[in-house]
């Protein structure tokens, strides 16, 4: 049995059509021995390796100081690669890594992302399979995007179906998957999908032809879409000349600081490895990062490798994640790390890890009507001025409603299973409204709010705690009985609405329209799960002046 990590290659680099294997290798990378070409069955390859001298781990020093005189073998490692042309029609290229730095070797920009996700996932789930047979999941990695782009990896002990691990739909992008596939004589007992296709399989260097030529058939297909439809919501932008325009307005918002564009690693990764980060222009300073920063990046940047950044600059720098040794484990382009959301033309398109997506239309609508939906305009709320802060808007707010609200900006309760303190609201009305404020149309500042009020809700629902606390932190701040909303015993949520206030300048748009596109599926789901639980839900625009 071979372990074997196959990724998908592009047929089109720089603007045309690859001729040579050599043009997937990495520019910068320097192997130490070639082959090839090697011709077989159905195939042509090239084969690099490279070897790293032997040396020792930087930790030797400090064991040595406590065991003087203990011998440490030096370490060497070697990586290799093997770029595959497929006689097909046309034709198509394959590589395989191997070791830890063989994915190293390869092009960042030369491969199809998603591929292996695809392809696993039509192994696993081919069509027609029986409902019976769908315990076949071992594994996720998903990617939310709110605020913040946050990775998780949903597990289980056995295969099981996609159910029971969690995934959310609306809000999670799948981005690697674990399982069994149906044809197990084929594919080896377990396949794993992301970018890259990994398999164990009884193999042959000889066969590798056959093998690109059956995965090149589960590449074909759309199986996967029968019971993943909402995997179609975002589609790859492959037109080139709409990737050029798309690719030209991230470069301008990204040395803008716009908050739609982000950097962080493009991968899950092992946080206790990881020591520190290092840009591609800090390495003659010695300066090294905690973690990844749009602004530590644009602001570090020399003069002139900032008058010089576009995507190409972009796709060829890099940044480098190293251990508590100093050693590299992860390498990354920039343009590979970037991250975000922007509209173009009308359509809302995904950076992610290096490549462009398009929202569904479809997707789009489905949104916006459910957004649009909770749009009110029922607290007569002032408008704010532009530079008029948070909490004076709050208590200029309450101060034109009258009697009737009450101010409750920061004034948090702690509760048992929660690391911070929790505001019940940032106003509060006798007609039992929890109305949470923020300011400006930022995406992390949108997840905060929602979160907020998502928390406090079910707080307030289910916890006899929380309902004491906040009943106590009222009557600190008023006596009117108008306000004595909470029985310590429970409440009834179809009685109470959550309302999510934003103070923004809105132009002509509403304010369901001016949210990030991402901050609106927050909202949907967040809306959704307070409504199940019986509260009801809105949201207002508060216009600044």
């Amino acid at each position: 049995m071979v372990a074997l990590t196959c990724f998908a290659l592009k047929d089109e680099l720089d603007g045309h059509t690859v001729v040579g294997l050599h043009e997937y290798l990495r520019e910068e990378e320097a192997p130490t021995a070639t082959s090839g070409p090697i011709s077989g069955p159905n195939f042509t390859a090239q084969v690099w390796l490279r070897e790293r001298p032997p040396h020792l781990p930087r930790w030797v020093g400090f064991l040595q100081e406590g065991a003087p005189g203990m011998p440490v073998p030096s370490i060497a490692s070697a990586s290799g690669l093997v770029v595959v042309a497929v006689e097909a029609s046309p034709v198509h290229h394959f590589a395989f890594t191997f070791g830890v730095g063989g994915r190293f070797l390869l092009r960042d920009d030369g491969f199809d992302r998603g591929f292996g996700l695809r392809v696993a996932l039509n192994l696993i789930f081919p069509k027609g399979l029986e409902d019976e047979e769908t315990s076949r999941l071992l594994g996720f990695d998903s990617k939310r995007r709110s605020g913040e782009r946050i990775r998780e990896r949903h597990q289980a002990a056995l295969a099981t179906t996609f159910e029971v691990l969690d995934v959310d739909r609306f809000r999670d992008v799948i981005s690697a998957a674990t399982g069994k596939p149906l044809d197990e004589t084929s594919w080896g007992q377990r396949v794993n999908g992301a970018d890259a296709l990994a398999i164990d399989v009884d193999l042959e260097f000889s066969e590798l032809g056959d093998l690109c030529l059956r995965i090149l058939e589960q590449r074909g297909k759309r199986d996967y879409l029968e019971r993943f439809p909402w995997l179609a919501n975002m589609s790859p932008v492959t037109e080139p000349l709409l990737v050029a325009s798309l690719e030209e307005r991230v470069v301008q918002l990204l040395l803008g600081l716009d908050d739609g564009i982000e950097i962080a690693p493009p991968a899950v990764v092992d946080w206790e490895r990881i020591a520190r980060f290092v840009y591609h222009f800090d390495a003659r300073f010695g300066i090294k990062h905690v973690e990844l920063r749009v602004g530590d990046y644009i602001n570090g940047l020399p003069v002139h490798l900032k008058e010089e950044t576009n995507v190409a600059r972009l796709r060829s720098r890099w940044v480098a994640a190293l251990d508590g040794d100093g050693s590299e484990l992860h390498r990354w382009s920039v343009w590979n790390c970037l991250f975000g959301e922007l509209e173009f033309e009308g359509t809302q398109f995904v950076l992610d890890d290096g490549e462009f997506f398009a929202v569904s239309d479809r997707f789009q609508q489905e949104v916006q009507d459910f957004v649009d939906g909770l749009a009110s305009d029922s607290i007569p709320f002032p408008s704010a001025d532009a530079r008029m802060a948070e909490d004076l808007y709050n208590k200029t707010a309450v101060d034109a409603l009258g009697p009737s609200a009450l101010l409750m900006d920061r004034k948090t309760v702690r509760v048992p299973g929660q690391t911070t303190g929790v505001e019940l609201c940032d106003v509060l009305t006798e007609n039992k409204q929890l109305v949470h404020v923020k300011r400006h149309l930022s995406s992390k500042l949108l997840s905060h709010l929602f979160s907020q009020g998502f928390v406090s809700a079910t707080l307030l629902q289910g916890d006899a705690d929380f309902r004491r606390l906040a009943t106590a932190a009222i009557r600190g701040e008023s006596d009117d009985e108008r306000f004595d909303l909470i029985a310590e015993a429970g409440i009834n949520a179809q009685e109470w609405e959550v309302v999510f206030a934003i103070v923004a300048s809105f132009g002509d748009k509403t304010v369901a329209k001016a949210l990030p596109f991402f901050s609106r599926i927050n909202l949907m789901r967040c809306a959704q799960d307070l409504q199940r639980i019986g509260f009801s839900v809105s949201v207002q625009g508060i216009p600044t002046s």
